[in-house]
């Protein structure tokens, strides 16, 4: 089945529910499914992404904001700056530095024994806060479509658009 994905905030409770409608490339029948999506309090942090690679992600999305082509473009990269700080700060518990094991891969150990200060928690904090207004955190803002269905996409040979995931850039 190939589709389309489309995320919106369920109305009132704080939850996010992923919608994905698909349509399978033999005999072209459409579904949708709904999927519930809960923060959960107390998320662990990655075990794959260390906290050098959530912050250089986070530069990376942070310098795209201003050149975006549009305002609708620009709160999704901030967006995505601010979902790489929040998984960020889930390696610091009441502590102002992390722990040493918050860095897995030796350029990222490198990088922290450099500059610590880089990593530190009010640094972090103060960067958050310097983000422009994005809506929701928990969802991901106002109503997103990203790949709208069309009229002329029901019967196109042409397989929809798929998204990838947030935080894969390459």
């Amino acid at each position: 089945m190939a589709g389309r994905l489309a995320e919106k905030l369920a109305p009132g409770d704080g939850q996010c529910v992923i919608t994905l409608r698909a349509h399978c490339s033999n005999c072209r029948a459409q579904r949708t499914f709904h999927i519930q999506w809960v923060k959960v309090p107390g998320d662990p942090p990655s075990e794959v992404v260390d906290l050098a690679q959530w912050v250089g992600l986070y530069h990376l999305y942070a310098d795209k904001i201003d050149k975006a082509d549009s305002p609708a473009q620009s709160r999704a990269t901030a967006r995505l700056a601010a979902q790489c700080l929040a998984e960020a700060l889930k390696f610091y518990a009441q502590e102002e530095m992390p722990a040493e094991s918050a860095f897995r891969k030796a350029e990222s150990i490198a990088a922290f024994q450099n500059n610590p200060a880089n990593f530190a928690k009010t640094r972090l904090r103060g960067l958050e806060a310097m983000l422009p207004a994005v809506g929701n955190e928990d969802c991901g803002g106002d109503e997103i479509d990203r790949a709208p269905a069309k009229d002329s996409d029901k019967d196109s040979d042409k397989e929809p658009a798929t998204q990838k995931a947030w935080w894969k850039i390459w």
